[in-house]
């Protein structure tokens, strides 16, 4: 089960670098806000996963 949460942590790390280097997030307002919202759902995933891997999961659900 721990490797699930590494690929998942390495995943979000991935799509977080991604995100950051786009060309198509030049500052446009609209795409900021895209931005800002995937920011939030990696953080999001990623306190979730630390939540499993503590086994609290009745928070993780929550």
């Amino acid at each position: 089960m721990a490797d699930i949460f590494c690929d998942s942590a390495d995943m979000l790390s991935e799509l977080n670098k991604e995100l950051h280097n786009s060309i198509f997030m030049d500052g446009i307002v609209r795409l900021d806000l895209v931005y800002e919202c995937c920011k939030l759902s990696i953080e999001h995933g990623r306190a979730i996963l630390q939540l499993l891997q503590t086994h609290d999961d009745v928070s993780a659900l929550a």
